[in-house]
């Protein structure tokens, strides 16, 4: 599986696709599949780090529900950067 990744990875970097602006759609089923997913995410850690008897895994949960926040954060601003590169004549 990390051969493929990697094969993939590879062909990705030596063949960029081309940049195309965000339609609505697109950006209306990035939000609610991606709000989603970072909303079940961080419930569930968030009852780890409150419900969870053992204080090293609240901490760990803690420290992931900050690395959650942060990398959807950076996530929509890779897309903002993309889309508005995109739209560069």
């Amino acid at each position: 599986m990390a051969v493929a990744a990697g094969a993939m990875l590879f062909k990705y970097r030596t063949n960029p696709p081309e940049l195309r602006p965000w339609s609505r759609g697109r950006v209306v089923v990035s939000a609610v599949v991606g709000g989603a997913a970072t909303v079940a995410v961080l419930g569930t850690l968030g009852w780890v780090a409150v419900f969870y008897p053992d204080w090293r895994m609240q901490l760990i949960a803690a420290v992931l529900m900050a690395f959650v926040v942060g990398f959807t954060i950076w996530v929509v601003r890779l897309a903002r950067r993309m889309h508005l590169r995109a739209l560069e004549p």
